[in-house]
């Protein structure tokens, strides 16, 4: 019995500090972009926006369950709010703020679900990669109105590999909480 409550503890600490750490890195990354402009772009693009992806990808491990679908879609809305409040003083950037992170997110959990039974390192990599290239593509046409390919490979590119580093953090968390 104790061990049960043991590891009921873990996964809720798990669950409590992801959230927070989701929902923080959307805030951190937009006050970045906010006060340094294009500057900030190839920081939240290599470490907070695959860092945000991969605390996705832990709750979707630790939700697995009935209440999977409406967790991971209130976590998608809020962060998505967050990220539209803080995305600045220009609208459009706070619409495409709101829009890319809804959808990259929505991307993520999508793949992610569809390559459950995968190893860790394949889910969360796999999914990483469609939200970041769903990400790169978004933000920018409604943002700006444009599409640069390279800009948006470039950004794309760095999202997965700030990914893939990530995961290999995440996959120990999730060891951890399952224990």
């Amino acid at each position: 019995m104790e061990r049960r409550s043991i590891r009921g503890w873990r996964k809720r600490s798990a669950c409590a500090a992801a959230v927070a750490a989701y929902i923080a890195a959307i805030g951190f990354a937009n006050v970045l972009v906010t006060r340094y402009g294009h500057a900030a772009l190839p920081f939240t693009a290599f470490a907070i926006i695959p860092f945000d992806m991969t605390a996705r990808n832990v709750l979707h491990e630790l939700w697995r369950g009935p209440w999977l679908i409406p967790k991971m879609g209130s976590l998608i809305l809020c962060g998505a709010s967050v990220s539209f409040l803080l995305g600045g003083a220009s609208l459009p950037v706070c619409v495409a703020s709101f829009l890319a992170f809804a959808t990259s997110g929505a991307v993520d959990s999508l793949v992610y679900q569809v390559l459950f039974d995968r190893t860790p390192l394949v889910k969360m990599n796999a999914s990483n990669g469609a939200a970041a290239v769903t990400d790169s593509i978004v933000f920018p046409v409604v943002a700006f109105g444009s599409l640069s390919l390279p800009i948006m490979a470039a950004q794309a590119s760095m999202k997965f590999v700030g990914g893939f580093v990530w995961s290999l953090a995440a996959r120990r968390l999730v060891a951890r909480a399952a224990v």
